[in-house]
């Protein structure tokens, strides 16, 4: 009984040590859940798209362990948006967060494909990646047809369309 006892004495600070090895190399691997993402913000250009996402996803690879979720990922994003990228996330905020959609009595979907980083991604993209000109833009807005499987799609077309031509309602 005393031998063990002994024994134990002289391994608890070995143990204490190893603790604190595993912990410090745990850390060093695993960053903490950042509060920022450190990315220079997104003010709507067409031209700016395909570099905000791209550093985005830089930061956000990065931070994969310590990012849970895709509700992590694009919480992050929000602060970043600027300017019509802005109001475009307002309008489709409602779709993304549970209690707004209670607030405004509207039923929330937890599926719905804007909470999943792909989907919100692609939607930004949709909306603000393409620079056209205005012939090129009036083209596509004339061919626009609704297809039954494809609503979302169809809406956000002349989102995209109006917001690259800088229509404002006059």
């Amino acid at each position: 009984m005393q031998a063990k006892q002994s024994m134990i004495k002289r391994l608890r600070p070995l143990l204490k040590l190893r603790k604190r090895q595993w912990k410090d190399k745990g850390s060093a691997h695993k960053p903490k859940r950042p509060e920022r993402l450190g990315v220079d913000p997104f003010d709507s250009d067409p031209k700016d798209t395909q570099r905000f996402i791209q550093d985005v996803e830089i930061k956000q690879n990065y931070f994969r362990e310590s990012l849970l979720d895709d509700m992590d990922k694009i919480s992050l994003i929000i602060p970043l948006l600027r300017a019509r990228a802005k109001k475009w996330y307002h309008s489709i905020h409602v779709d993304i967060n549970e209690d707004s959609a209670i607030r405004d009595k509207r039923p929330f979907n937890p599926n719905n494909i804007l909470r999943i980083w792909d989907g919100f991604c692609k939607r930004l993209i949709s909306i603000f990646g393409c620079n056209l000109d205005p012939d090129h833009a009036l083209r596509e807005w004339n061919g626009l047809s609704m297809q039954p499987v494809k609503i979302d799609l169809f809406v956000d077309k002349p989102i995209r369309l109006a917001n690259e031509l800088k229509y404002g309602g006059e």
